[in-house]
């Protein structure tokens, strides 16, 4: 262990791997979900959740791809604050159409609590208009002024 560890001061990839670490535990808790409650789910409802994953998952990619000092570095960096901007546009979608069809999935086991955080996303537009922008903008000016 001592010697994984020597190696990885020695290369300077250490943010590389806890980024990899948590890239991973964030895809499993995204896709975990879908798998498990994906059959209980109206097909508009999993086409919507498939949209999301596949724009957070690409983020989540294009800044692991960034990060390995290949170049383009902040290219890549643009491209997954961009795909990030997209997967909140794709979240919200996905909240209005699981609203929508909720009554056609009876047996989907939602607490009170999910749906209060679903009906939140719902009437807080703004806040989702104000972070699609912070994603967008800040990809265009990383592009614009970092050398």
């Amino acid at each position: 262990m001592n010697l994984f560890l020597a190696w990885m001061y020695s290369r300077d990839i250490l943010h590389l791997c806890l980024f990899t670490v948590c890239a991973i535990f964030l895809s499993m808790g995204a896709i975990f979900p879908y798998v498990k409650w994906g059959s209980l789910c109206t097909p508009a409802v999993k086409r919507a959740h498939r949209r999301m994953l596949y724009g957070f998952l690409s983020g989540l990619f294009a800044a692991w791809i960034g990060m390995l000092e290949l170049g383009y570095t902040k290219e890549f960096l643009a491209i997954a604050l961009y795909l990030w901007g997209y997967s909140c546009i794709l979240f919200r979608q996905y909240a209005l159409i699981f609203l929508q069809d909720l009554p056609k999935m009876p047996k989907y086991p939602c607490s009170k609590y999910h749906l209060q955080h679903v009906r939140n996303v719902k009437e807080q537009k703004f806040i989702f208009v104000l972070f699609t922008a912070y994603f967008f903008l800040t990809g265009t000016l990383i592009l614009l002024y970092l050398p």
